[in-house]
């Protein structure tokens, strides 16, 4: 989610670092320009992870931030969404594009 003024908007993570991330913003009224800076809020574990970042590029739907005055604590949750989402997106990826993953055969409850 994005904080731009008095405005929430919600995008979609397309690409994620510890140095920026690019989003995909598909209903957005508001120009987003280039050399703005923004707070943005990504749900990590069920907490909630807010980042001042600096819009780098704007293309349509998409905009790429840098973030900037990243604390020690604020890397640390960016990995640990990182590693979140490498979870997920093997839970869900095919391995080849045509085949689905099996479940493992004893299977433990990780959280997310």
């Amino acid at each position: 989610m994005i904080e731009i003024g008095t405005e929430w908007v919600c995008a979609t993570i397309v690409n994620l670092s510890a140095a920026g991330a690019l989003l995909r913003l598909p209903h957005c009224d508001t120009r987003l320009l280039a050399g703005d800076t923004f707070k943005l809020f990504f749900d990590n574990g069920g907490q909630s992870l807010q980042l001042t970042a600096t819009a780098i590029r704007t293309d349509g739907m998409q905009i790429g931030f840098k973030f900037s005055g990243l604390s020690p604590d604020s890397r640390r949750a960016i990995e640990t969404k990182l590693i979140r989402l490498a979870v997920v997106s093997a839970r869900i990826s095919p391995i080849d594009g045509n085949e689905v993953p099996q479940e493992p055969e004893i299977s433990q409850p990780m959280p997310i």
